[in-house]
C-alpha cells in the first residue's frame, strides 16, 4: 500500500473518531423482551407522537402475530390514537423482495415511522427498510 495513502486514511479515521462524540445521534429505545413490551407498550404512542407524528409501519412476522405480541402493541397504539399499518410478511432470512414489499407498503400508506417487532428476521427486514427509506428520503 502506498505510504501516503495509508497516512491519509489514518488521518481521516482519526478525525472522524474525534468528531464522533460531537455528532447529533439519537439513542434508540430498544425493547428486548415480551415483558418489556407489556410494560412499555403504553409509552410507544407518546414517543411516536413526539418524534414522528403520523402513521407508523409495524414490520413483523406471523410468529409475533400468533403469539399475541402484535395485538399488545396495536392495542396500545389504538389507545394512544396513533395510526399504524402492519406488514407481517417477513420470512426467515428476508430477501430483497420482502424488503421491497415492506417499503412499498410504507410508501403506499404514507407512513412516517417504522417499528420492528420480533426476532432477527423481523429486525433485519425493518433495518433494511429503514436504510432504504433513509437513502431515498435523507431529510426524514
Amino acid at each position: 500500500m502506498n505510504v501516503l495513502y495509508k497516512a491519509y486514511c489514518r488521518t481521516y479515521q482519526t478525525i472522524l473518531r474525534m468528531a464522533l462524540p460531537a455528532l447529533p445521534y439519537r439513542t434508540p429505545e430498544i425493547l428486548r423482551s415480551a415483558g418489556e413490551i407489556l410494560r412499555s407498550a403504553g409509552e410507544i404512542p407518546g414517543l411516536l407522537g413526539k418524534n414522528a407524528p403520523g402513521r407508523a409501519l409495524i414490520v413483523t412476522d406471523r410468529g409475533c402475530v400468533q403469539a399475541g405480541l402484535l395485538k399488545i402493541l396495536t392495542d396500545a397504539l389504538k389507545e394512544g390514537d396513533q395510526q399504524y399499518t402492519v406488514f407481517d410478511g417477513v420470512v426467515s432470512n428476508p430477501t430483497t423482495d420482502t424488503v421491497d414489499q415492506a417499503l412499498g407498503k410504507f410508501t403506499r400508506e404514507k407512513c412516517v415511522s417504522l417499528i420492528g417487532l420480533g426476532g432477527g428476521s423481523s429486525m433485519d427486514c425493518a433495518k433494511a427498510v429503514g436504510a432504504r427509506i433513509a437513502s431515498r428520503y435523507p431529510s426524514r
